[in-house]
């Protein structure tokens, strides 16, 4: 699932920008939707309406993340942006809006998804974790809490019943689109490790070393101590892990990981989730040519698949959204006294830097561009991120953030 920041629906620019902020995570407490009337309204969708104060709230959570809390460092990132606060709180309206209206629909059409269903197809994604230290340093990592990925969850299968009741068509992805997509991938992921793991609880260091002595030794193999020792889910395959890179790992245990050459044992190695052995057994060869997925591991395959998938099903719904909000969603008015509305030109710096340039106010500068949207930070494909889209099938570097 991807996790979509405020800089990156500004970085989408105005005409992508509801589009982007569709399948944001980031909303935390400003996603009750149906029928919230607290406050003035931002937009009204068939009978119900979207708050003013649920889109503040966003602004203002996202202001902080970044750290624009003053008004000076916020007018310089508008500024830089390229938007007014009156465009950005258009477009974080449209995703309100457009989410209560995908709620309707699906609802409208027979189909309910019920929060056992959400809490179950998220209880599903958490067993790739070995624990649940693992799967909350995974969201940690990913900047999101449990709340923001279970809403995520919940938009995907809305997607999905959307596509299932017809309301949508989702062209399926080609042999030939997975291929050149996988190849992109493919070369990014050179030298990636595959690991295996003896994992232990915290107190039991003694056997922890007393299995690593016996390894060393060559008295006892890695394979058979993980199905002996290992707590880890791992253990009924010799500790076989996978591919690094499509599972979450402690930074203890990646570091560890950095440290190995194939066929190499680390020390203990201890973090939140317990006592780890960790081997390197191979590292990611890129092939030459590929003819058939086959030809990839079976981790970075299935991580393709599912991403252009969702990105196929997330694409065709958001199309239809947006042709449906023309007609059922209004954004009214933007009221005066808002926290974020600010105007750029008041906070302008007419300063030299010495160089010739006008100095920037604010701490950070951000990159655009050749139109003038700010770039977004790229984020490298796991399990749970969406993919891009490689548009060119003349050059598999040309790509665009679902």
């Amino acid at each position: 699932m991807e996790r979509v920041s405020l800089r990156q629906l500004i970085a989408s620019g105005p005409a992508r920008a509801a589009k982007v902020c569709l399948v944001s995570v980031g909303l935390v407490a400003a996603l009750a939707l149906s029928g919230c009337g607290a406050g003035s309204s931002a937009a009204t969708v068939g009978g119900a309406s979207v708050s003013e104060s649920q889109v503040t709230e966003y602004i203002q959570q996202q202001r902080e993340a970044l750290g624009l809390s003053s008004d000076q460092d916020w007018a310089n990132y508008l500024s830089y942006s390229g938007v007014t606060a009156e465009s950005l709180r258009s477009s974080i309206a449209a995703y309100f809006s457009q989410q209560l209206l995908l709620d309707q629909q699906v609802k409208e059409a027979g189909f309910i998804l019920t929060d056992e269903d959400v809490r179950e197809a998220v209880n599903q994604d958490k067993l790739k974790y070995a624990t649940g230290g693992e799967w909350e340093a995974f969201l940690k990592a990913q900047g999101m809490t449990e709340q923001d990925y279970v809403q995520n969850k919940k938009y995907l299968l809305e997607c999905q019943l959307a596509a299932d009741a017809g309301l949508v068509d989702v062209d399926s992805v080609s042999e030939s689109g997975l291929l050149q997509t996988m190849s992109y991938y493919s070369l990014y992921y050179q030298g990636m490790p595959r690991t295996s793991q003896i994992q232990f609880k915290a107190q039991d260091a003694q056997l922890a070393q007393e299995v690593l002595n016996k390894i060393n030794e060559g008295s006892l193999s890695f394979e058979q101590a993980a199905r002996t020792y290992s707590i880890a889910p791992s253990a009924s395959q010799g500790g076989d892990e996978g591919w690094i890179a499509f599972k979450y790992y402690s930074d203890e245990y990646q570091a560890a990981v950095s440290g190995l050459e194939k066929g190499q044992v680390s020390e203990l190695v201890t973090d939140a989730a317990g006592i780890h052995i960790v081997k390197v057994t191979q590292t990611y060869a890129s092939p030459d040519e590929a003819a058939t997925v086959a030809d990839y591991p079976e981790q970075l395959s299935t991580a393709v698949q599912n991403s252009l998938s969702d990105s196929a099903l997330t694409e065709a719904v958001t199309a239809w959204l947006a042709e449906l909000s023309q007609e059922q969603v209004t954004i009214t008015s933007m009221p005066s006294g808002l926290p974020y509305d600010v105007d750029p030109t008041e906070f302008a710096s007419t300063e030299d830097d010495g160089e010739g340039d006008v100095a920037e106010s604010s701490e950070q500068a951000y990159a655009r561009d050749e139109d003038g949207n700010v770039i977004a930070d790229d984020e490298e494909l796991d399990g749970d991120v969406e993919i891009v889209e490689v548009e060119d099938e003349g050059d598999a570097g040309d790509e665009e953030e679902a």
